[in-house]
């Protein structure tokens, strides 16, 4: 039974006279290169590694820069600042305001949907002003929970 070079050249291996483990050889059957061709192979396999490795849109798994893997539900982007990502509500208010979100100043969404990043659903609060409009969202909840129960 012949079998042909793993690395694409065409021509037909020899039989291992011996075993070898440490080679992949097992004794009476054909073996996987033409002696000297492993080196193709291990060339082409570092040039694909090579480029896996690339980062950011040079990288051939990149899918645009944005991702939801944040832990609370909103999306994260890619900002290009050394592989930084941000979250994509604060990417888009900062350029429509044209500065940095100040420290105390939060993006708030008006739906509730973490996911949506429309400009239209965000909108800036004070860290205060967040808190109190999400607590009196909750009390109202909770008092129309309440008079459906009676």
């Amino acid at each position: 039974m012949a079998t042909r070079c793993e690395c694409g050249c065409g021509q037909t291996t020899n039989k291992a006279i011996k075993t070898s483990t440490r080679q992949g050889y097992v004794k009476g059957q054909p073996m996987r290169f033409v002696h000297g061709h492993h080196a193709r192979v291990d060339a082409v396999m570092a040039k694909q590694r090579q480029i896996a490795r690339r980062g950011g849109p040079a990288s051939p798994a990149w899918r645009g820069g944005r991702s939801a893997s944040h832990a609370g539900g909103y999306v994260r982007v890619y900002t290009g600042k050394r592989g930084a990502r941000t979250l994509e509500h604060r990417a888009i208010m900062e350029k429509t305001l044209g500065r940095q979100l100040l420290a105390d100043e939060v993006v708030h969404h008006r739906n509730g949907n973490r996911k949506d990043n429309r400009l239209e659903n965000l909108e800036v609060l004070t860290n205060a002003a967040h808190v109190k409009r999400h607590t009196v969202e909750r009390w109202a909840k909770t008092r129309a929970a309440g008079k459906r129960s009676l």
